[in-house]
């Protein structure tokens, strides 16, 4: 009995290593007219902090998937043979696409990992508080919901209320960690070869949607 209860408290011990509470750093961008919305969850610890406690990389941008690790600007850029390399350019991309941009989560805690490191992967997430959406998707001019994962898609359809029918699409994971699970789709399965992979599985859908 004595065992089984400290293994209890151990295991308590390590469901309760979670960070301090982040906040959405980003206003939603939606451009007048825009027909589209990117959603995502919710950007990488080094960007939740407050300013004055900020250490970005040198490659990251200060914006929606700005982590120099994520590839969904690089992939944007490459497609459209733009340079989105700048808050300034990408918004102006965006305005140009009809596209908004906005992530599902406005206040949460990160798990912490035995290093000590904030993992940045959403399934290590604690969702405090969902974004306010509403105002957006009454908007007349939306007509579809690009999400970036099928982790977005669940936890929008699960909590976030939706005034008007929409179109929906999920598109692959921009980010680096999920190439593993993108490599066991049978749609990229399909394609895979020496001349293709998950980059250019990921540049193929956004091309089609983006």
């Amino acid at each position: 009995m004595k065992k089984i209860i400290k293994l209890g408290k151990i295991y308590q011990e390590k469901m309760n290593n979670f960070g301090p509470q982040e906040i959405h750093p980003y206003a939603t961008f939606f451009p007048a007219g825009a027909t589209k919305l990117i959603l995502g969850s919710i950007p990488p610890f080094r960007f939740t902090l407050s300013t004055g406690d900020k250490i970005l990389k040198k490659k990251d941008i200060e914006f929606y998937y700005g982590s120099s690790n994520n590839y969904f600007w690089s992939l944007l850029s490459n497609i459209y043979e733009i340079n989105l390399d700048t808050v300034e350019f990408i918004k102006i991309f965006l305005q140009s696409r009809q596209l908004g941009i906005s992530d599902i989560i406005q206040k949460c805690k990160r798990k912490q990992t035995e290093k000590g490191k904030f993992s940045a992967l959403d399934k290590d997430l604690k969702i405090l508080e969902y974004r306010n959406l509403d105002e957006i998707l009454k908007t007349d001019s939306l007509q579809e919901i690009l999400f970036t994962s099928q982790f977005v898609a669940n936890h929008f359809h699960a909590h976030i209320p939706i005034p008007k029918e929409l179109r929906y699409i999920v598109l692959p994971s921009p980010s680096g960690s999920a190439s593993r699970a993108i490599g066991r789709l049978n749609a990229y399965k399909k394609k895979k070869g020496s001349n293709y992979n998950t980059l250019d599985y990921r540049r193929e859908k956004y091309r089609q949607y983006l």
